[in-house]
């Protein structure tokens, strides 16, 4: 882990993997919420998934080619509400 100049996080190559882990994280804790009611459950269809799997890979593509950095912001959000509960990571 190294800081930027102005104390920001930088975690460089580890944002991407960071942030679909949170993802994958807050889905399993949905699905086992929905699961821990007894009620019956739904999939989704397979046709559903793909969609929006494509649908993520055309945005983070479309992200790169415009010079962006497609977790950019989201890695933003996640440091703003770190900073908002301490600071303590910077030291």
């Amino acid at each position: 882990m190294s800081y930027l100049p102005s104390s920001r996080l930088n975690l460089g190559k580890l944002t991407k993997p960071f942030i679909l882990m949170m993802n994958m994280e807050r889905a399993c804790r949905v699905q086992v919420a929905i699961q821990s009611t007894g009620e019956k459950t739904y999939p989704v269809p397979r046709e559903v998934c793909e969609l929006t799997a494509r649908q993520y890979e055309t945005w983070a593509d479309a992200e790169k080619k415009a010079g962006g950095d497609p977790f950019g912001r989201e890695w933003s959000a996640y440091l703003q509400r770190l900073e908002a509960t301490t600071s303590s990571y910077r030291d």
